[in-house]
């Protein structure tokens, strides 16, 4: 690793040493090197403002919330014929959060800091080529103004001191990770260059949209490139972003500081050198790009598409939602239930009785039903129900999965029948990544906690209420 790139990085990130001006007319062409392959970036993240719910849809609640969080990796860039655009190698990634008095922290844990980079369309994916990121670890490290994609900042002529440039809405969605921008007033301008360097500021807004709901964001930004490295080697951005609540997401109102500087080095880090990559997979697949998530006190494990957003959790139960492009597609209750003796299996005829049993009047008919064993060895029992409720056209699936030791859980997913086909069947894929995990030690609990968790079987598993699912 080059030295003083690494002592660059310690420097206080807020402190430029001032150049020797070039005469005014110069004019600059800023381009990204590709041929500049190797960096050492570290990015500071400071946030403060507002949290927005509003859970039964009749209040709003805010809460204060404050964020810091330091990035620093080792950055690789792969070249046109590589399967992915980049390959990264973290040094450091924590964020402490406290919100409305509560604390806490994410971190990247040791084994997952080898990180690969796609450019899917322009948006950066960030996956492990080995194991799943957790929905927290993922966000920790995917920031707005990207080292990978801070090029878009540059103009596509050559400009001069004064000269002024503008975005297109597809470049500020991925710098700002917006699923749309439907307008923005955003200008670049170039205020000096120096031997070494072409220093520019930017100001504007944007309205856009994240998960399905309306975001505006204000930016006020510096941004140096290196003119003979052909890199952007400092982002200091001042971010004021108010985005609405969304069907998975609170709603929230912050002003964000984002400094990322950016140092290029001779020859990556051993784990980015050649010999270590020819022995990773790094090709992007749908199957890397999910999510684990792990219920310790519950005792189940899942992998899931990013799409699903875990809502709430308790000891026996966690609520997920799938949202698409914005729109509430299905719920899914995944819950702990009573224990059957060892060796002791329920029928699909007696599982389906249950399931009409919940439904209750909501019941319509069996739409199908069958049964399996897992590749782990769980057994597998699966209802579809359609019947309606509140004058609404519903289904549900069920799932039971159990073991010989009489362990159960259930799985259920509720959606509007109108939505199955954007649905396409998404609960077998989530239902095909459970697995059970190991049980904690037993606590001692009320009594009536004790009495909650021995409700019948998939009686608890109906709290999805179709109300839930209305725009």
């Amino acid at each position: 690793m080059n030295f003083d790139a690494r002592i660059a990085l310690f420097v206080s990130l807020s402190f430029f040493a001032p150049g020797i001006s070039a005469a005014a007319e110069q004019s600059v062409e800023m381009k990204v090197d590709p041929a500049t392959q190797n960096r050492v970036v570290k990015v500071v993240m400071e946030v403060e403002g507002t949290v927005r719910v509003n859970p039964d849809g009749t209040k709003l609640r805010e809460f204060p919330m404050a964020l810091t969080g330091t990035l620093q990796y080792d950055e690789r860039i792969l070249g046109s014929g590589a399967p992915i655009a980049a390959i990264r190698k973290y040094d450091e990634a924590w964020a402490d959060m406290k919100l409305n008095g509560q604390d806490e922290r994410t971190t990247l844990p040791a084994s997952k800091t080898l990180v690969a980079a796609e450019l899917d369309g322009g948006r950066q994916k960030l996956f492990l080529p080995e194991g799943h990121f957790t929905r927290g670890e993922l966000d920790l490290i995917n920031v707005q103004c990207s080292s990978l994609l801070a090029g878009h900042f540059l103009p596509k002529t050559k400009v001069k001191v004064g000269d002024v440039w503008t975005f297109e809405n597809d470049r500020l969605a991925e710098l700002f990770l917006l699923d749309a921008v439907s307008q923005n007033d955003m200008k670049a301008k170039l205020i000096q260059i120096t031997d070494t360097q072409a220093k520019m500021e930017l100001n504007g807004t944007i309205a856009g949209a994240a998960g399905g709901v309306a975001t505006d964001l204000s930016v006020k930004a510096k941004i140096n490139f290196n003119l003979e490295h052909k890199t952007v080697e400092w982002v200091a951005a001042a971010i004021d972003e108010n985005r609405a609540i969304a069907h998975n997401a609170p709603g929230f109102k912050v002003k964000a500081v984002i400094r990322m500087l950016s140092q290029p080095v001779e020859a990556p880090v051993a784990a980015l050198s050649d010999a270590q990559l020819a022995k990773v997979d790094l090709t992007p697949n749908s199957g890397k790009m999910l999510l684990s998530y792990e219920s310790k006190e519950a005792g189940f494990g899942l992998l899931l598409e990013r799409d699903w957003t875990m809502m709430s959790e308790t000891g026996k139960q966690s609520v997920f939602r799938l949202v698409k492009q914005g729109d509430l597609i299905a719920q899914c209750n995944v819950t702990h239930i009573s224990n059957l003796k060892a060796g002791e299996q329920m029928t699909l005829e007696a599982f389906q009785q249950e399931v009409q049993k919940s439904l209750g009047k909501n019941f319509g008919e069996f739409a199908d039903a069958s049964e399996g064993v897992t590749s782990n060895g769980l057994r597998r029992l699966r209802v579809t129900a359609h019947g309606v409720a509140e004058s609404m056209p519903i289904e549900w699936i069920y799932y039971l999965f159990s073991d010989d030791s009489g362990r159960r859980y259930s799985i259920v997913f509720t959606l509007e029948t109108s939505l199955a086909e954007k649905f396409a069947e998404g609960d077998r894929s989530f239902a095909g990544g459970f697995e059970m995990l190991a049980l904690p030690e037993p606590k001692a609990t009320a009594a009536s906690e004790g009495d909650a968790a021995d409700q019948p079987a998939l009686r608890a598993a109906k709290t999805p209420e179709t109300s839930v699912l209305k725009k």
